[in-house]
């Protein structure tokens, strides 16, 4: 195990230039436990360059748990699945585990509550909002910890074991009393396994519509499998507001709620993760390309003069030109002019560019200034070897 947490750790370090992360390993003086404790701390690559505050995954476990943390909060965080995140880890001596999550765990969660988590979020921009992350009896002092405190916004329990009669009868008022602030529970158990069926039915029972939560039993994992598919499902389920939205038709847009809606949840999540409240490039890019694809002139039109940024600082020259074609097709040459214009800005030596202000000159019936962008599209291809450039030519003998 050892071994594995190691090229974990090698793993994490070279998936990013140095510095560009931070992992601190320190001791806490506990005098609730009356002992020293171990705490690995991730912060994320763009934490020191920043101003923005950072929701928290804390790791029981976090010797064996940790590294898997910091990965998908790299991962997922890469594909814009979750945002950053710092991830804490609290290691657990395999000697005194069992106590401190048994009979001691009154105490422990003392040192959640008092020490640990007021540590955290004095030294570093935390959001307050938290996730707890816990596997066999850590699953278990975790539902101890829902019962009795409102920390978490969400848990994360994998194979939760030791969810006694007591805690059962703990937890079963704070279930029905949930609200609007209810946080997020997502536990998970191997094919064969039962230690859990009590709590679900409990849930299935008696929890209100308020209560967000998911149980999955992971057909093909066992005892010791199921914390990789739980962090990774439970971090997307939580953070599942966070994605770019996408739209692949405009009805779909349309019964969305359209602009006004998209603005409305836009700013929601700003605020929620310290992040820009503007509507996602992602999702304007995909509006742009649906409006196309359905040959829409009026939506490309109203979604393009609402997304300045694809004309004012597109990031390819391909994209102007699809923009401007689009409206040529439709004989909208000045509009294909004024998006030409600004994206030969940014794109003087563009050949494409150069061609397609031919052609929307030529629609505009200004063949003498057609012919000194097309004579420049074809400049710019032969320097290139542009396979296009005899199409060019042979456009320029037209003219």
């Amino acid at each position: 195990m050892k071994k594995i947490i190691f090229l974990a750790f090698l793993m994490v370090i070279s998936a990013s230039p140095a510095g560009a992360n931070e992992i601190n390993i320190s001791e806490i003086e506990s005098k609730i436990l009356n002992q020293s404790r171990n705490i690995q701390i991730y912060l994320p690559a763009n934490y020191h360059s920043a101003k923005q505050s950072y929701p928290v995954l804390y790791m029981l476990d976090g010797q064996n748990y940790f590294f898997h943390g910091v990965t998908y909060q790299k991962t997922l965080k890469f594909v814009q699945k979750t945002p950053d995140f710092i991830v804490v880890g609290i290691d657990m001596d395999i000697r005194k585990r069992r106590e401190l999550l048994g009979y001691q765990s009154p105490m422990f969660l003392r040192f959640l509550k008092d020490e640990l988590i007021p540590h955290i979020d004095s030294s570093y921009r935390t959001s307050k909002e938290r996730i707890l992350f816990g596997w066999e009896m850590a699953g278990g002092f975790a539902t101890q910890v829902m019962a009795e405190t409102n920390l978490f916004d969400a848990y994360l329990l994998a194979s939760p074991t030791h969810i006694s009669k007591q805690r059962i009868e703990t937890i079963t008022p704070k279930i029905k009393s949930y609200k609007k602030d209810a946080p997020y529970l997502y536990f998970t158990q191997g094919e064969y396994e039962s230690f859990a069926d009590d709590f679900n039915a409990l849930l299935t029972d008696i929890a209100p519509e308020d209560l967000n939560w998911q149980y999955t039993r992971l057909v093909n994992d066992d005892h010791h499998t199921t914390p990789y598919q739980t962090i990774y499902q439970g971090l997307r389920n939580f953070f599942s507001d966070y994605p770019p939205m996408k739209f692949y038709t405009l009805n779909d847009f349309v019964e969305f709620g359209g602009m006004q809606k998209l603005k409305e949840v836009y700013k929601s999540r700003g605020q929620r993760y310290d992040i820009s409240q503007e509507i996602h490039d992602r999702t304007q890019f995909s509006l742009l390309i649906t409006a196309i694809k359905e040959d829409n002139l009026e939506s490309f039109d109203n979604f393009l003069t609402e997304f300045t940024k694809f004309t004012d600082e597109i990031s390819f020259p391909v994209w102007g030109s699809d923009w401007a074609q689009f409206y040529m097709k439709h004989e909208a040459f000045n509009k294909a002019r004024v998006v030409l214009d600004k994206a030969l800005a940014q794109f003087p030596e563009s050949a494409i560019l150069h061609a397609d202000m031919s052609d929307a000159l030529v629609g505009l019936n200004k063949k003498v200034k057609a012919k000194s962008h097309m004579k420049k599209a074809i400049e710019y291809a032969s320097l290139k070897a542009d396979p296009r450039v005899n199409v060019y030519k042979q456009k320029l003998t037209q003219l």
